[in-house]
This record gives structure tokens, C-alpha cells and sequence, in this order.
């Protein structure tokens, strides 16, 4: 994983830490849908990867990314999100 200081001075450490984890996993495991990769991630499988996060600090992370429009996240089936990094 690679974090990018810009990100981590216009979205926070925390935004730039979460960024970075969706960013690898859609590298790795994503899926194709119109164009674009994405990853299947719920928050307790990001809190996993970075454990020293709380769930709540990875949801307002993830909020300031989509707010910033660096993030997407869809539900395609059920409740699953699926996210990907613009």
C-alpha cells in the first residue's frame, strides 16, 4: 500500500490510510462493472486491514472520500457494498 501525501493533506491521514486500502483491494480483487473495478467491502473487513482505525473513524473516512469525490461506494445485491476509488 502507498499513501499519497497530497490526499493526506486535503482529506486527513485517516481518508488517505482508507483510500489506499480500497485502492489495493480493487487492484486485486476487483470486479469489472461499467468500466471500473470494484471491490466488495464491508467495514469491519477494512477495519481488519487497519485494525489501529475504529469502524467509526473508517465511516467518517469513508464519508470525507465520497464527499471528495474520491470514492465510490454502490449496492448492487442486498446490502453489500461495493467501492471503488475514483
Amino acid at each position: 500500500m502507498e499513501i499519497d501525501i497530497k490526499l493526506c493533506q486535503k482529506a486527513g491521514m485517516s481518508a488517505a490510510i482508507v483510500h489506499s486500502v480500497i485502492a489495493h483491494q480493487c487492484e486485486a480483487k476487483g470486479v469489472p462493472f461499467e468500466g471500473h473495478l470494484f471491490a466488495r467491502m464491508s467495514l469491519k473487513e477494512i477495519n481488519k486491514t487497519i485494525p489501529f482505525l475504529s469502524l467509526r473513524t473508517i465511516t467518517r473516512a469513508i464519508d470525507k472520500l465520497e464527499t471528495l469525490g474520491l470514492v465510490e461506494t454502490r449496492t448492487f445485491v442486498g446490502t453489500t457494498k461495493w467501492r471503488r476509488t475514483i
